[in-house]
């Protein structure tokens, strides 16, 4: 199975890009690893919190993909909010925390699938933006998890500063299977 990723639901077949289950898992560490490093805001934490949940032990074989549009961003903070989720790509590339990861990442592999994102999230515009995903999304979670989740955001003891889901930590999960 192989999870797609797109700007938006209408994106042409040829502005998207698939990668099979593991593949997904490693792009999206790196991405989240480099945005635990450097998100500094709520709406940062946020968004980190959101691509924590993008993981097959969480989702399931084949549906980590998603649309760019779906991430939870907000029309008023969007220009910084997608400045951002570029500045986390840009720093996965420099293999910003890669080293808290068990088994390494590889090179060659991820930095093309972290560059072909890159060039999704910056054709993504305030015009796709669906404030109700944001809403939908904090749906998602039972009062006291909102509270511990996008209030506090807990970090992983074992993989310091790591960002953690309800479910845990993302690297904790892939060592555990």
């Amino acid at each position: 199975m192989a999870n797609t990723f797109m700007v938006h639901r209408n994106s042409p077949v040829e502005e998207c890009f698939r990668l099979g289950n593991a593949a997904s898992d490693e792009f999206l560490d790196a991405i989240v690893l480099a945005g635990s490093a450097l998100a500094e805001t709520e709406r940062e934490k946020q968004l980190i919190m959101w691509l924590t949940l993008q993981h097959t032990n969480i989702c399931g074989m084949g549906n980590v993909g998603f649309e760019i549009a779906e991430m939870p961003w907000t029309k008023a903070g969007f220009e910084s909010e997608k400045a951002f989720i570029l500045r986390c790509i840009e720093a996965a590339k420099t293999k910003l925390w890669w080293d808290r990861r068990r088994y390494p990442l590889i090179e060659e592999l991820v930095i093309p699938w972290l560059e072909s994102f890159g060039k999704l999230v910056d054709q993504m515009t305030v015009e796709y933006v669906n404030e109700d995903e944001l809403n939908e999304w904090l749906s998602w979670f039972p009062e006291i998890g909102k509270e511990y989740i996008l209030r506090d955001f807990p970090t992983c003891e074992k993989h310091k500063g790591m960002l953690v889901s309800l479910y845990g930590c993302r690297l904790c999960l892939e060592e555990k299977g």
